[in-house]
């Protein structure tokens, strides 16, 4: 499956986040790690959204799961699970970890990371995709915070992080709870910068 093919394909809707520049990094990022993925592996697709980046990883490990707290997203990553003949994909309306209770292998997540305030909030459900809060930092914190407790031993993250809410804040926060990390790609944008990260213990 090319990543090309595959975001020019990949079912979208207004309301659920288009994959962009961010989400073509991702994708590439996971074709590099692939090598390290086994079919065994339990792969969370984290803020799922329409789905594409756990669509690419089930080409290297079937056992998928996706989850976002947009239910038109799941209904979206759900289109998008059947027209790329997923094989029992788990698909879970959820608040980051709140309604999952399982551990996995990798966790692939492209986060709301824009800085957001009051006067800069999308109009209609995207909001729920764009909005980091003030910092941009208000869901990743959140997730750095708990995630470890979702990994098996040898864990993995896969991470987009934006120098728009601080990637040095980021890499920060993951030290301090234990993950070491690697920059997989970074690319230059007109008003930020976008870097994959891998964290593992």
């Amino acid at each position: 499956m090319e990543v090309q093919n595959l975001l020019s394909s990949i079912i979208t809707n207004d309301d659920v986040y288009m994959p962009l520049e961010d989400s073509e990094l991702l994708l590439k990022s996971i074709k590099e790690v692939s090598g390290l993925i086994k079919p065994d592996h339990k792969i969370l697709d984290m803020c799922c959204g329409t789905g594409v980046q756990g669509v690419y990883a089930s080409q290297f490990s079937k056992n998928i799961t996706f989850v976002d707290i947009s239910e038109l997203a799941i209904k979206t990553c759900k289109q998008n699970c059947k027209k790329f003949k997923l094989i029992n994909p788990k698909i879970v309306h959820s608040d980051l970890f709140d309604n999952i209770n399982s551990k996995f292998d990798w966790i692939i997540i492209n986060p709301p990371y824009l800085p957001t305030d009051d006067t800069s909030k999308v109009n209609g459900k995207l909001n729920l995709a764009l909005d980091g809060g003030v910092k941009g930092r208000d869901l990743i914190d959140k997730f750095i915070a708990v995630c470890g407790e979702y990994l098996n031993q040898n864990g993995r993250v896969l991470l987009l992080d934006s120098s728009l809410n601080d990637t040095s804040e980021t890499l920060a926060q993951f030290e301090c709870n234990g993950f070491k990390y690697k920059i997989i790609n970074s690319q230059n944008l007109f008003f930020e910068k976008l870097n994959s990260i891998l964290f593992n213990k």
